[in-house]
């Protein structure tokens, strides 16, 4: 007897082909042209973003620890982009729904990346504290 399914739920049927036989890139290429040019950008920023995000928090950590400061200080300039993140999440929710999300989105690239820069050239603890919460402001865009 086969299961009913709830409507617009995604059944095996649909999904038995990912991930499976030769041509599980290229398919996965093709169906990216599906998307418009801004929804392939938009994909394309976040997945440059996060490998920036996770990039550069490893290799803070070494920044961090060959400039002298000890793991609780380093620990706290890691959280802090966290702490940044949570504080704006529910103002951005509130703005992006009000504004245009393309200006607020390249807005939210740039400024990330300014941090970013400003706490790799940072060496005081107190300034890569601000930097820090700043870029996961920026960032929870």
């Amino acid at each position: 007897m086969k299961n009913p399914r709830a409507p617009g739920s995604i059944g095996e049927d649909a999904i038995s082909g990912l991930g499976r036989g030769k041509n599980g890139v290229v398919d996965y290429l093709a169906h990216l042209g599906l998307f418009s040019r801004n929804a392939r950008l938009y994909l394309f920023g976040s997945f440059l973003m996060g490998i920036n995000f996770q990039v550069f928090l490893l290799l803070l950590n070494l920044l961090l620890k060959e400039i002298g400061l000890v793991e609780g200080d380093i620990g706290l300039v890691a959280s802090s982009r966290a702490v940044g993140m949570s504080v704006m999440a529910i103002p951005a929710g509130i703005l992006l729904s009000r504004v245009r999300l393309k200006p607020v989105l390249l807005a939210s690239c740039i400024l990330f990346a300014l941090f970013s820069y400003f706490i790799a050239s940072s060496r005081e603890l107190y300034l890569l504290l601000g930097f820090s919460v700043l870029s996961g402001m920026a960032i929870s865009f």
